[in-house]
């Protein structure tokens, strides 16, 4: 524990320029995930198109043993989106049961009210919610 107000300054100082560095390297990682979502989108439609069956129930992104998802540290929102870009003709219905066959972290009970809530804020937005890049 620092003794003087001198110390403390710096801890507080320093803990704001680790926190600074997390957030920087947390939006790496969602950058990266963002741009293996998009292949990952591809791949499965690939081999929807070339082998004409769905993938949902033969290709899963995790083993039953792992609790991690690929909407990790996601907004619904963003979640939603890449999921209506990998899907287009996707249901609010379907939307709910990836995202917790995926282990989505909902905030609330009700996460048909939820993806209905973030679904209408992406149909608001500009381009239907998908960043250009």
């Amino acid at each position: 524990m620092p003794n003087s107000e001198e110390e403390l300054k710096a801890k507080i100082i320093e803990a704001k320029n680790d926190i600074k560095i997390l957030e920087a390297e947390r939006e790496a990682i969602n950058e990266q995930l963002a741009i293996i979502g998009k292949k990952l989108g591809t791949l499965r439609f690939v081999y929807e198109v070339k082998f004409k069956r769905p993938i949902e129930s033969n290709l899963k992104l995790f083993d039953e043993e792992e609790k991690s998802s690929r909407f990790t540290g996601l907004r619904l929102t963003e979640a939603l989106a890449i999921l209506r870009k990998e899907k287009p003709m996707i249901t609010r219905e379907e939307a709910v049961t990836i995202l917790e066959r995926e282990g989505f972290s909902f905030r609330t009970k009700r996460h048909l009210s939820a993806v209905n809530f973030a679904w209408v804020a992406l149909d608001n937005r500009k381009g239907g919610g998908f960043k250009d890049g």
